[in-house]
């Protein structure tokens, strides 16, 4: 009689894993992670500050974040991710690497020493605003913007008042006298030094004669003197007159020493810039 033994052996394989990542399928719940990826018990790629991008695609693995920006953070929600904006807690502008504008004058914030720059005007690379003529006044509400004036005056420089005595006529005369052109030549000389000038003469009469021939005798006074200039040089855009005849007198008609104050030039206007 026999008796058979024998040994029954039964092999058993390693458990599939087929992404590789160290944890067998069957308990793997992500199955397809790449190769070479950290993963977690659950075989799922790590995500360290659990903003839902796993750190592998995470630009900012360790600040939570929005997928769009690979897992960084923008925290002033001006499109721009935390990690590429020069002012992240601001909402700015792309071309100023997330930093804004806020005087539009092409100078961001950080960078703009004069932030409150009205709107339109030129700024240097500072953004302040420009000064051409350094008179304090910007160029954008400098009506003179190269040449230095004053405040009051919109940035232009001041007109200046210049006095000159009264001018007089001879009964029915518009002839100069010899001291009225040595007056005007001394005004000659004061505008040709000036920048600018504006002249404004009235011509007046007494009250002897009619009210039409005196307006024409106060006329040709105001125009002799306008000639006289205009003949030095003078320019006439800035020279104009006026008449009055008989009806604005300096003194009362009421004697032969009144009337003669009465026949004369005024200066309604004179004023120059220097």
């Amino acid at each position: 009689m026999f008796k058979l033994t024998g040994i029954v052996e039964f092999s058993f394989g390693k458990a599939k894993d087929e992404d590789g990542d160290g944890v067998p399928d069957k308990k793997d719940k992500c199955p397809g992670t790449p190769p070479g990826v950290a993963v977690d018990e659950n075989g799922c790629p790590l995500d360290r500050d659990g903003d839902g991008v796993p750190d592998y695609k995470d630009d900012c693995p360790d600040q939570a974040g929005d997928a769009k920006f690979n897992g960084c953070p923008d925290t002033d929600g001006d499109g721009i991710p935390d990690k590429d904006d020069d002012c992240p807690t601001v909402a700015g502008l792309a071309k100023f690497k997330g930093c804004p504008d806020t005087d539009g004058d092409g100078v961001p914030d950080p960078k703009d020493k004069c932030p409150d720059t009205p709107k339109g005007c030129p700024v240097d690379v500072n953004g302040c605003p420009l000064d051409s003529d350094g008179d304090g006044v910007i160029d954008c509400e400098d009506k003179c913007p190269n040449e230095a004036g004053s405040k009051e005056n919109n940035g232009c420089p001041d007109w200046q008042d210049v006095v000159i005595p009264t001018l007089y006529f001879d009964l029915n005369k518009a002839d100069l006298k010899p001291e009225g052109k040595a007056e005007l030549d001394k005004l000659v000389q004061t505008l040709v030094a000036s920048k600018e000038f504006n002249i404004v003469v009235g011509g007046h009469a007494c009250n002897l004669g009619t009210d039409a021939y005196n307006m024409k005798l106060s006329e040709k006074r105001a125009q002799t003197v306008v000639k006289y200039l205009l003949s030095k040089g003078v320019n006439n855009a800035y020279v104009g007159s006026h008449n009055y005849g008989e009806s604005k007198p300096a003194v009362p008609n009421t004697s032969e020493d009144n009337r003669k104050k009465n026949r004369r030039v005024e200066w309604e206007v004179l004023k120059v810039r220097k």
